[in-house]
């Protein structure tokens, strides 16, 4: 017995307590609960008027995944992890969106990540990126960049990754993302000594493991947790650069070397 204007109502009323950022994601799930009661044939929808049902449309975004959204794809994926803790293709989308949205690396680059081209120092984790025969073109003048991981967060997730897939020992595995328990030098050694990528298919030497399924993952949960379905994971990268330039300029005056300059190299 719900009437299409009440139900407009109410999402409307929902929309409009909601934040900003957070407003694409309620037009989206206003949207669903419109096309479910129609599809169920609950509400009419000829009595919902033409500028109502255009309300719900998502709007351009810019393109731009803010820290709650990531956050919220975390929480999202924890509550799949108690389901299947022993899922390999779970592991990889939360490591992977990790990485792209700590180091603002290229998707191609987080997937191809060697194991040999990481390092743990000052109490972060450094990943070197440099050419590759998947991509050897030369993307600054330097030809490598070297990237930095600080979110404690995302670090335990790579550290999690090593340990589970390559046997790489962390010591306590509480502490795992707590790097001052770490022996670093050992640690690094042993990486270096390794020659593999860290999402390489244990059955196929250089070849990324569940790579179809990983991308198709990372997909759904990036457009769900944003409400746009023309998100990316490269969208990371943009997110990355924007927010990070932002931050560069506020200490412009304090360094020699231009912000650009830093985010490029």
């Amino acid at each position: 017995q719900l009437k299409a204007k009440e139900v407009a109502e109410c999402i409307e009323a929902a929309l409009s307590h909601a934040e900003p950022s957070n407003k694409a994601s309620v037009k989206v799930v206003g949207q669903g609960v419109l096309d479910l009661l129609i599809a169920q044939e609950v509400i009419d929808p000829v009595k919902l008027s033409r500028a109502e049902q255009s309300t719900w449309k998502p709007p351009v975004r810019a393109q731009v995944v803010w820290a709650h959204e990531v956050l919220r794809i975390d929480a999202w994926l924890g509550e799949a992890f108690r389901a299947r803790p022993n899922d390999p293709i779970l592991h990889m989308v939360r490591c992977v969106i990790g990485i792209a949205q700590a180091t603002g690396m290229r998707v191609g680059e987080v997937l191809r990540v060697r194991i040999g081209n990481l390092r743990i120092q000052h109490g972060h984790v450094q990943i070197t990126i440099a050419p590759t025969r998947s991509d050897p073109t030369l993307k600054t003048k330097e030809g490598r960049r070297l990237t930095f991981i600080r979110d404690s967060r995302v670090i335990g997730y790579l550290l999690e990754m090593l340990r589970i897939r390559h046997g790489v020992s962390f010591g306590d595995p509480h502490s795992i993302a707590d790097l001052a328990c770490v022996d670093t030098c050992s640690i690094n050694t042993e990486l270096a000594s390794q020659e593999g990528m860290l999402f390489e298919d244990p059955h196929h030497q250089n070849e990324v493991w569940h790579e179809a399924q990983v991308r198709k993952w990372i997909s759904i949960v990036l457009k769900a947790a944003t409400g746009d379905p023309r998100l990316t994971l490269y969208d990371l990268r943009h997110t990355w650069v924007s927010l990070g330039n932002e931050q560069d300029f506020c200490f412009d005056h304090l360094s020699d070397d231009k912000p650009y300059d830093r985010r490029a190299n």
